[in-house]
């Protein structure tokens, strides 16, 4: 319900360019006077037409957040039931805020663990693969320079036996990778 001039012109603010945010202020909901206050800083509340803004920190032990801010046309007090309620609100809001924050970096964790799987069965099975028929073609190339088509035979069958054991590699890699996690896909 701010006006949009208001909105946009404290979408990004200075600490102690407003009366709200202030980094020293008292742990608590504050009630500022908007009218009372000497016109320093901004002036938007004021010029909306807000007597009185109520400043709640959001903050979780004591790491700060951020705050909410509750602006009134008309000049209020707050009760200490009403105090306590708001400052509980804001508590739940910044435990909110870290449980997010931690599932963020839990489904990272859980993202980094599945690259290194891969990257451990790509150089564990593929890479070794890959090693070993590149020593074959080697082979393969002294066995026809040198005219031995028994060994250049058995050294392609070699190869295509590593071709087929690399395909069932990825296969097993990509199957793997697209198994859905969901219980309904599993059964």
């Amino acid at each position: 319900g701010l006006p949009s001039y208001m909105t946009d012109g404290e979408r990004c603010l200075k600490a102690e360019e407003c009366h709200c945010g202030l980094p020293d202020a008292l742990a608590g909901a504050r009630v500022i006077p908007i009218r009372a206050m000497a016109p320093s800083g901004l002036q938007y509340c004021a010029e909306a037409g807000f007597e009185t803004m109520v400043s709640v920190p959001v903050q979780l032990k004591e790491r700060l957040m951020g705050e909410v801010d509750l602006f009134f046309h008309a000049s209020i007090e707050l009760s200490p039931p009403e105090r306590s309620l708001l400052e509980a609100l804001a508590t739940h809001l910044a435990s909110g805020m870290e449980n997010l924050r931690l599932n963020a970096l839990e489904k990272e964790a859980a993202v980094s663990q599945e690259r290194s799987f891969l990257a451990s069965e790509l150089h564990d099975s593929i890479a070794q693969s890959l090693a070993f028929m590149k020593m074959q073609v080697q082979l393969m190339r002294d066995a026809l320079a040198d005219g031995n088509e028994t060994q250049a035979q058995r050294i392609l069958g070699e190869l295509d036996a590593g071709v087929r054991e690399s395909y069932g590699d990825v296969r097993e890699l990509l199957l793997h990778f697209r198994t859905r996690a969901n219980a309904e896909d599993i059964e």
